[in-house]
């Protein structure tokens, strides 16, 4: 089924679902609302819509209009800056992309882009090559680069993470991802600032190198100490105080062999 949503009194199209229709199987009970559009940045449709198929959770569909966006993560500590390029050709607001920065870019829905990432000025030296990808309308995903500058032990590569970037006032929702190519599997805490790891228990263990929090980490509003032990010890190899937890936030924790780094998810200024 396709949905339109229109103006009250000019029919302007507000939202549609074009040709990316809801299936509606028969005698299924479906329930659609209309929210406010809240991606961050957007400048598509000012609507999403929440479906819910029997007893599912309320999912988005967004406008065919809607952008999907991209995020760069450049987590290889010692290596210069990247750009990304789409058939040879840097994509503007992707270039010269510094350690250990992430960076947020609107691509076109439905188009197919051959990607790849490469020293910065220099499109013919591949890092990493992603192939031809396509990204959905409404889509979040952030790719990190990871991997050791020399190669060893672990070469670069792509670390692919789709997103869900929808805040919550009542909590922050926190990301972990083990970007650190050579710290082996890890426990991971996160435990009210001051208050130390000794007698705390991880939220994450044995956590390996490109592992990550497929689902965020609700955390309540406060200050925390963030660290990183080897896996099944108290053995902290990296850790960060103070780390200021808000409601609404929506965070990325990630690991590399610089220390733990905070990337706010949730803000246009990425």
């Amino acid at each position: 089924m396709r949905i339109r949503v229109t103006g009250p009194t000019d029919k302007t199209v507000l939202f549609d679902t074009g040709e990316t229709a809801i299936n509606l199987a028969s005698g299924s009970d479906t329930v659609v609302v209309a929210s406010q559009n809240t991606r961050v940045g957007s400048d598509g449709s000012p609507l999403t819509l929440l479906a819910g198929f029997g007893t599912d959770a309320l999912v988005p569909v967004y406008s065919s209009g809607e952008n999907a966006t991209v995020r760069v993560a450049h987590s290889v500590f010692g290596l210069g800056g990247v750009d990304v390029n789409a058939s040879g050709n840097a994509v503007e607001g992707l270039t010269n992309i510094t350690f250990p920065n992430i960076i947020s870019k609107d691509l076109t829905a439905g188009q197919a882009f051959d990607l790849t990432v490469s020293p910065t000025g220099d499109p013919g030296t591949v890092a990493i090559d992603l192939g031809s990808q396509t990204f959905s309308a409404g889509s979040e995903t952030t790719v990190f680069a990871v991997g050791n500058d020399d190669g060893t032990p672990q070469p670069i590569s792509a670390l692919p993470i789709v997103d869900d970037m929808r805040s919550v006032s009542a909590y922050a929702k926190v990301r972990v991802v083990h970007a650190h190519p050579e710290a082996g599997e890890v426990d991971i805490y996160v435990v009210p600032a001051g208050v130390g790891i000794d007698d705390a228990s991880p939220v994450l263990t044995g956590v390996d190198f490109k592992g990550f929090t497929e689902e965020h980490l609700i955390v309540n509003a406060g200050t925390y100490d963030l660290a990183v032990a080897a896996a099944g010890t108290k053995n902290s190899l990296l850790s960060l105080s103070n780390v200021g937890l808000t409601g609404g936030l929506v965070a990325t924790v990630f690991a590399t062999e610089d220390g733990l780094k905070v990337n706010v998810d949730n803000s246009i200024s990425n």
